[in-house]
């Protein structure tokens, strides 16, 4: 009787998937971006930092480089405990779209910063977005997930954040030379250049 439960149990559970849909897999990859980007903001100053500070005109202060760093530490703690409410009340898949709006908004004013504050607000503005979706996209996923396979998706989940850690450093690493710099050594390749073909032209 015990060996017909088990055949009975394992017929009815069909190892967990009984339960999948066919939008089970783009729900997951979509909710995933989030943890993805929660890796990727995570790690991607570190690289540069040195170089934004120089461009910034704080390289000498660690304590302005630390608060570019930690800001978006910060701003995560705020976005984890508002992203709650919005989901009970408007549902997950609107938190989970909220979460985007300070994730684009902070990689702007980031990215066009000229100045400390402005990279420091954007920083801020970007953790808000973090915190809000290493709250929601976990949550979500538990939901939408059959339960054999909770573990498995959440799984899924880390391997997206520690892929974004891993991109943002690579995509960091030609970022570490000041842009200043940069485009001092683009001005002399393009003289050098120009010499040398003057002197083809003379020769």
């Amino acid at each position: 009787d015990d060996d017909d439960d088990d055949d009975d149990d394992d017929d009815a559970g069909g190892g967990g998937f009984e339960n999948v849909g066919p939008a089970l897999i783009p729900s997951v990859s979509a909710a995933c971006l989030g943890a993805f980007l929660f890796g990727y903001h995570s790690a991607v100053i570190n690289a540069p930092l040195s170089a934004i500070a120089e461009d910034l005109g704080f390289a000498g202060d660690n304590v302005m480089k630390g608060a570019v760093v930690s800001v978006l530490v910060a701003g995560g703690f705020l976005g984890g405990l508002g992203i709650g409410p919005v989901a009970d009340k408007e549902g997950r898949r609107a938190a989970l779209a909220a979460v985007t709006v300070p994730l684009a908004v902070g990689t702007l004013v980031s990215g066009f910063a000229d100045s400390f504050a402005w990279m420091t607000l954007g920083r801020f503005i970007t953790g808000v977005g973090v915190g809000a979706s290493s709250q929601i996209v976990p949550l979500y996923l538990s939901e939408v997930s059959p339960p054999k396979l909770r573990g498995t998706v959440n799984g899924v989940r880390r391997v997206a954040y520690v892929i974004g850690c891993l991109l943002a450093f690579q995509f960091a690493v030609p970022l570490q030379q000041p842009l200043n710099a940069v485009v001092a050594d683009a001005e002399t390749t393009t003289e050098r250049s120009g010499a040398g073909a003057d002197d083809v032209v003379v020769v």
